[in-house]
């Protein structure tokens, strides 16, 4: 007696396929998770989101914290560091609230002058030296 396997029915849901896995909620696209070629040498812009439960992070202990990370991160990778946060970001934060604009430089910003070292050095591509003041001009 010769015994014969008998057919097993394999399920039709579950493995890999186009549209599987969990729905994204935000309607923001997704953020690529490769490995980025190594930058080499030139001007490099970054922008960081911060999350809706961050409350705020234009208060003196958390400038401490954020400034210590930029110090730490300058040394350890030897970049050089221009602007940080955003220029008159103040400013934009005043008109969001329906307050009065401030006057002066903000002190959350690359533009005031802190304690110890100057954090941020000074602009040397053509970039950063002209083109941005160039193009404010040739918008207003």
């Amino acid at each position: 007696m010769n015994p014969i396997q008998q057919d097993l029915p394999l399920p039709l849901w579950g493995g890999a396929r186009r549209g599987a896995g969990r729905k994204r909620k935000s309607l923001r696209k997704n953020v690529p998770h490769v490995a980025r070629r190594r930058f080499h040498r030139g001007a490099l812009h970054v922008t960081v989101r911060m999350r809706r439960e961050v409350w705020n992070l234009r208060t003196h202990r958390c400038f401490r914290a954020i400034k210590r990370a930029l110090e730490r991160g300058c040394e350890r990778f030897g970049f050089r560091l221009v602007h940080f946060y955003v220029l008159e970001n103040w400013a934009v934060h005043a008109e969001r609230e329906d307050q009065q604009r401030p006057v002066g430089v903000d002190p959350f910003s690359s533009a005031s002058r802190h304690e110890g070292p100057p954090l941020a050095a000074e602009a040397e591509w053509w970039m950063l030296c002209v083109g941005i003041a160039r193009a404010r001009t040739s918008a207003a």
